[in-house]
């Protein structure tokens, strides 16, 4: 063991180098040094650190990209202080501490080889540098080997990428969206504050028969509300003010007028759109196509029509069917008189033979209305065509005219159920006249 007096003459040796070597480090630091040697496995060798003139030191500092001067071994031998503001850390502490502590993960294994190999010239690589927050910096590296004085050295010019990653992931982003917006099945449309169309997929292309982008919005979509929602109405010329305004429109139907072609149903669905602190950049809109589903809906009202009608045909069909058999039970019983004269006789086989024909109709009126199994039969296409005629003429708009030629005699019969054409026939002329509103013929 030590005796006290040896463990204090240490203690001083010690505390002389610790001051030393804080002196050379400060004199480092303040540029005050013009080299100083590094013993390594090679032996001593010498670096020069104040080797350049004045306005390369100045040019060096200030440059936006990192600068370091490096021993073989990766000892920090010069460092402006930009890395030192990539990495995070102060530039004392920088400067006499190793490369590798600055590369994070897996590239520092990396880093290292290349440094290793960097005798053989210069080497450029990407790598990740770790900051002192726990981040990481994506950086560049140019890697050159000097001699000087026979010394080697490594310099190290550091570029800092995370701008140009950044770009690169909204470029990326923005060619996503493209994508995304290109395929929509919707027609989808980004609107600024102004009303002007700035994006469209091209499925709002197609549905506005042209290229939108750079139009105003009213101009591109002149489509007016298809009905009242709530207490208010909103055309297109309101759509993109209110949506920039912060509101969000949903489910409203309108009607977008089409040259040379129906109308189209649209379903509108409208909202803002933020940019990434909040600030309104102005608004998506999306037009959903459901004239398809309106038709359908319109065919099924009209059966829905139809169906009602053919129920109020079969009452009223049936109620007359009975009175019409009461008349004929009377015309019968009065033809039994025996002593009715001839002209009386004749005109009561005539009522008798209308009120047969009657009850035909009648007949025909109920299976019309009741959904039965067909029933063909051979039958004369023109006699039914008269008879839909007849109903027709005292059902229909009195704006609208029917025409009937009878054909010629001698036509062949058609193997049909009745009650199944007459309603065929029946659709297909009501149809027509819900064409001609303000009538025709």
């Amino acid at each position: 063991m030590m005796s006290g007096s040896k463990l204090m003459e240490r203690a001083r040796t010690l505390e002389v180098r610790l001051k030393e070597a804080d002196e050379i480090l400060s004199a480092i630091r303040n540029g005050e040094v013009d080299a100083f040697v590094v013993h390594g496995r090679n032996g001593e060798q010498v670096y020069t650190l104040k080797g350049a003139d004045e306005p390369y030191r100045i040019l060096v500092e200030e440059m936006r990209e990192g600068a370091l001067t490096l021993s073989p071994e990766g000892l920090i031998l010069y460092s402006n202080r930009r890395f030192a503001e990539l990495v995070g850390a102060p530039l004392d502490r920088v400067i006499g501490s190793h490369f590798g502590g600055y590369v994070a993960g897996e590239d520092a294994a990396k880093a290292a080889a290349l440094l290793r190999e960097s005798a053989a010239g210069t080497s450029r690589f990407e790598v990740a540098l770790r900051a002192s927050d726990g981040g990481s910096v994506p950086v560049f590296l140019s890697i050159s080997s000097l001699k000087i004085e026979g010394v080697r050295i490594v310099c190290l010019v550091v570029t800092d990428l995370t701008e140009l990653k950044r770009a690169d992931e909204l470029m990326a982003s923005e060619t996503l969206a493209r994508a995304i917006l290109d395929q929509a099945a919707e027609a989808v449309v980004v609107v600024d504050p102004g009303g002007r169309i700035i994006r469209a997929s091209h499925a709002a292309i197609a549905l506005a028969g042209g290229e939108v982008v750079f139009r105003q919005f009213d101009e591109a979509f002149p489509f007016r509300p298809a009905g009242q929602r709530g207490d208010w109405i909103l055309a297109a010329q309101d759509i993109c003010q209110a949506a920039c305004e912060g509101q969000t429109i949903r489910g409203m139907e309108a009607v977008l007028p089409r040259a040379g072609k129906p109308p189209a149903y649209l379903l509108c669905t409208a909202g803002p759109l933020a940019g990434p602190g909040g600030e309104t950049l102005g608004c998506v809109v999306t037009l959903t196509d459901i004239t398809e589903r309106k038709n359908l809906e319109q065919q099924m009202w009209q059966a829905q029509k139809l169906e009602g009608l053919g129920l109020l045909a079969g009452g009223i069909a049936h109620d007359f069917n009975n009175i019409l058999t009461a008349v004929i039970c009377q015309i019968d019983l009065a033809l039994q008189d025996k002593e009715l004269a001839a002209p009386i006789r004749e005109s009561l086989a005539q009522a008798l033979k209308s009120a047969r024909r009657g009850a035909e109709l009648n007949t025909k009126l109920l299976q019309f209305s009741r959904h039965t199994e067909a029933r063909p039969a051979a039958t004369l296409p023109a006699r039914l065509v008269e008879e839909t005629v007849f109903l027709l003429r005292r059902g229909i708009d009195k704006r609208i005219q029917i025409q009937f030629e009878p054909p010629a005699p001698g036509l062949w019969l058609a193997w049909v159920d009745e009650g199944q054409f007459m309603q065929a026939l029946m659709n297909l002329c009501l149809n027509a006249r819900d064409a001609m509103p303000t009538g025709g013929e």
